[in-house]
């Protein structure tokens, strides 16, 4: 609508020009520091959003974490606000209190309309947040493969990192996205780069269980045997997250099955611990060894039983994993499963023969794990397969004492069935009156 003010009024005469009044008002912030420019391009309302300008809206103005106009119209994707707000002076290289930028907001979002509009603004496509994050790891982490051509098409660094040793291809097999891990590996991203702790793409995208991503890093060159700082390999990760299927391509890549990390743990324990009984028979069927030990003494076995993973257990004794083997504490895979109160493992121990009366090196029985921690099944079936209910540890300790220290009624009652009751006949040097 036109203006209709007069022109031959000398006040009025200057009506349809943005006042100082509406200039202020337009630029008005809330406690945020918001502005009603700021709202407008947050919710795409591009006719909003002019009015405001034609009356002195700041294009350039930030709220309290210095986000603008833009960069809330990058967020939001709206590409017509986006060029509204730059035709209008808007900053397309202004940074929030995070180091954040338009361009980013837009590949975060996977807007590749308002980032090429941006790009054509010359945003630019290697800036990094104060986190170290560029706008390629934004796209790459939303698996948004239209932004990230773009990006590198104008620049950006396949292999920039961030502040904790990132890349972009990271990010994308962190997320399981193979078209973008794919356009990254061939503008040279590499294949074998490692964080701050040593993680690769590769063990990102076995942790993950993402297959086809693991399969592009593989063809491109991961090495399928690398280690983080802690000695963990993806075929670790693969086995702890029970992804049988990145597991056996990893095998396939020459994977090494019997590698250890820095506790001496095997991917056959981290599989046993998970109860992950399909990764656990892969495992195996390459020769991975049952009876292997960590730092510890522990073996795959003791790890299933803690766990109480059934299957697994057996799957391992199956493939001659001892069930009498101790760990560096004395302890036993019965112990363990006495401890988690697992029966159904503990009976099939003791099938495998597995001494229900042994003790560990401070002198402690399975039935005093059971006892203590309240497994009353347990227990039974403990006493069924002879082990002592009176039995002391060295510092005197029995099972019923355990039991009665956890507040254990039913454990205690059941120990109490199972000690002979003291003599009722008469004391010595007394007479009955």
């Amino acid at each position: 609508m036109g203006c209709n003010c007069s022109k031959q009024h000398p006040v009025a005469a200057s009506c349809c020009e943005p006042s100082e009044y509406g200039a202020t008002v337009a630029g008005a912030t809330n406690s945020d520091g918001r502005t009603a420019l700021m709202f407008a391009a947050l919710g795409g309302h591009e006719s909003a959003a002019k009015l405001l300008l034609d009356h002195g809206a700041d294009a350039r103005a930030a709220n309290n974490v210095g986000h603008t106009a833009l960069i809330f119209a990058a967020l939001g994707g709206w590409e017509s606000v986006a060029k509204l707000l730059l035709e209008h002076g808007a900053d397309v290289g202004a940074v929030d209190h995070g180091g954040g930028t338009a361009l980013m907001g837009a590949a975060q979002g996977g807007h590749d309309s308002v980032a090429k509009l941006l790009l054509e603004y010359r945003a630019d496509a290697g800036a990094a947040n104060s986190d170290g994050h560029t706008a390629l790891m934004f796209a790459a982490q939303g698996g948004y493969v239209s932004v990230a051509k773009l990006l590198l098409e104008h620049g950006a660094s396949a292999g920039a990192a961030n502040k904790v040793g990132h890349t972009a291809l990271m990010e994308a097999a962190l997320g399981g996205h193979e078209s973008v891990g794919k356009l990254l590996l061939e503008h040279g991203s590499d294949a074998n780069a490692a964080d701050n702790d040593g993680t690769t793409a590769l063990m990102f995208a076995a942790l993950g269980g993402h297959l086809s991503v693991t399969k592009v890093l593989v063809e491109h060159g991961a090495d399928a045997n690398a280690a983080d700082h802690d000695g963990s390999t993806a075929l670790m990760f693969a086995a702890l997250s029970g992804h049988v299927c990145v597991a056996k391509l990893l095998l396939e890549s020459q994977a090494d099955a019997a590698a250890t990390n820095g506790d001496q743990r095997t991917a056959l324990m981290f599989a046993a611990l998970s109860g992950h009984v399909s990764v656990t028979k892969l495992l195996l069927e390459y020769r991975a060894d049952a009876g292997a030990t960590n730092s510890d003494g522990r073996t795959s076995l003791m790890f299933a039983a803690l766990a109480g993973h059934e299957s697994a257990a057996k799957l391992l004794l199956e493939h001659r994993a001892d069930a009498g083997t101790t760990s560096r504490e004395g302890r036993s895979a019965l112990m363990f499963a006495a401890l988690g109160g697992h029966e159904s493992t503990a009976e099939l121990l003791l099938e495998h023969r597995a001494d229900a009366g042994s003790s560990s090196r401070d002198g402690r029985t399975a039935l005093m794990f059971a006892a203590l921690s309240g497994h009353v099944s347990v227990a039974k079936l403990l006493l069924e397969h002879g082990a002592d209910a009176e039995a002391a540890d060295h510092d005197g300790d029995t099972a019923l004492m355990g039991a009665a220290e956890g507040g254990h009624d039913s454990v205690a009652k059941l120990l109490l069935e199972h000690v002979p009751k003291a003599s009722g006949g008469q004391v010595s040097g007394c007479r009955q009156q």
